[in-house]
């Protein structure tokens, strides 16, 4: 986070008096390690959670969405990734307005759904720091011959043909995975 100041999102347990809804705060962490940030991270909030502010108020000025992706899932049914930029996709979304929302949902790419949701093996595939145990000669080779079939998209997002297009979750590769910007939802492959 912003210099060097390391958050994490807690739940908070206790029920309000006057509403249920789940809340979560920032808290600042200082034994949070870089190894933390290649842990699987499963749980999605797909409903807006609202957001307490400690320590004072958000600017007036401040306003409008914070969207962000990122990979949160390195681990597959034989295989891990062991890099930070290889693991699967995952949108965070920061409302700001009156008041300050959180939600986060994967990115639902068949690449996602046959490794997390179908807990099938990592498909081989080019990857930035391999993965463990490493592939074998000939499924790299299989991976790059494959390569067409990856649509993991943890880099970066983007709105396509400027204001009014689609928003995407893209990555290195030649893939963009387009999402609905207000739920988070993955609508489809973008080719």
């Amino acid at each position: 986070m912003v210099a060097g100041v390391q958050a994490r999102l807690l739940r908070d347990a206790e029920h309000d008096a006057v509403s249920s809804e789940k809340r979560l705060s920032c808290v600042n962490e200082r034994d949070v390690s870089l190894e933390s940030c290649t842990q699987d991270h499963l749980e999605e909030v797909p409903e807006p959670v609202l957001l307490t502010v400690q320590g004072g108020r958000m600017p007036g000025f401040v306003r409008g969405d914070l969207i962000r992706n990122g990979a949160a899932l390195w681990r597959g049914a034989d295989r891990e990734y062991t890099h930070a930029f290889d693991g699967l996709a995952k949108l965070i979304k920061y409302s700001i307005d009156d008041d300050i929302t959180f939600s986060t949902k994967f990115v639902k790419s068949q690449w996602f759904k046959a490794i997390a949701m179908d807990r099938r093996p990592v498909p081989p595939s080019v990857t930035v720091g391999g993965v463990s145990p490493p592939f074998s000669p000939l499924q790299n080779v299989w991976g790059l011959m494959t390569a067409k079939n990856l649509d993991n998209a943890p880099v970066n997002i983007h709105q396509l043909g400027g204001e009014g297009g689609p928003w995407a979750a893209i990555s290195d590769p030649p893939i963009a995975m387009e999402f609905d910007p207000e739920t988070l939802d993955t609508i489809r492959r973008l080719d």
